[in-house]
């Protein structure tokens, strides 16, 4: 049976002046935070612990953060300077602790830098991540090991290591106009007695000094020495070596 015309129109402008259903939306909430983030620039890497520095205070670097005092940062900048015009360049720091040397590395425009400690204690307490820099859970012979082909255009150690690891380091892991900076023991396993000295790739020394500032170069010793002393070591800290 067919419908009156009349009942077809009238039902045709019933469904017309009905009000669609709206689109669904995402909550504004849930859009602020990705338009935000989306639109800024990456964060440079930076380290609460920065601002903790002062000036000597203790004969070596802190326990719980391996924070040095302030006039070991203040040589680390002018020795690690970057030159105007200069390649992206990468930068290794080995027991960075809380980040400050990282911190430090990044604002001398070091394009990669690479920070280990064999803790990530402090790491994760004070440390803001960004893109250019990657953290490694690994003490220096643990990633030397596992990253045999790396190479860098500087390597900081921010403890105390006998010479012999300094030049193994700079010989095998230096770019060839390299540059490493490590305080070194004055006798092989002998923790009293350090210069902080800046090495080139070949092991001649381009700087080496007993004091910086007030501060007598005394830096904790290597944790995965046998012959480390006192309370950096493995017999009060639970270091273990790892593959």
């Amino acid at each position: 049976m067919r419908l009156p015309q009349t009942l077809l129109l009238l039902l045709l402008i019933s469904a017309l002046s009905r009000p669609a259903a709206p689109l669904p939306l995402l909550p504004r909430r849930s859009l602020l935070p990705f338009l935000l983030t989306s639109a800024l620039p990456p964060q440079p890497f930076s380290s609460s612990g920065t601002p903790l520095l002062e000036l000597t205070q203790t004969t070596a670097a802190s326990r719980d953060t391996n924070i040095s005092p302030l006039e070991y940062y203040d040589t680390l900048r002018e020795l690690a300077r970057v030159p105007p015009g200069s390649p992206p360049l990468s930068a290794l720091d080995v027991g960075c602790g809380a980040g400050v040397s990282t911190e430090l590395l990044s604002e001398l425009s070091y394009s990669s830098v690479t920070a280990l400690d064999w803790s990530r204690a402090a790491w994760d307490s004070y440390a803001r991540p960004s893109p250019n820099v990657t953290f490694y859970e690994y003490d220096d012979e643990r990633f030397f090991r596992n990253f045999p082909s790396s190479r860098f255009d500087l390597i900081v150690f921010n403890f105390a290591v006998n010479e012999a690891k300094a030049l193994s380091a700079a010989r095998d892991h230096l770019t060839p106009s390299g540059r490493l900076l490590a305080p070194v023991n004055l006798r092989a396993d002998y923790w009293l007695s350090q210069q902080l000295r800046l090495y080139e790739r070949s092991g001649a020394l381009l700087y080496n000094a007993s004091r910086v500032g007030a501060w007598d170069v005394l830096f904790q010793p290597d944790v995965t020495q046998d012959t480390c002393q006192g309370i950096w070591c493995k017999a009060f800290n639970g270091w273990e070596r790892k593959p």
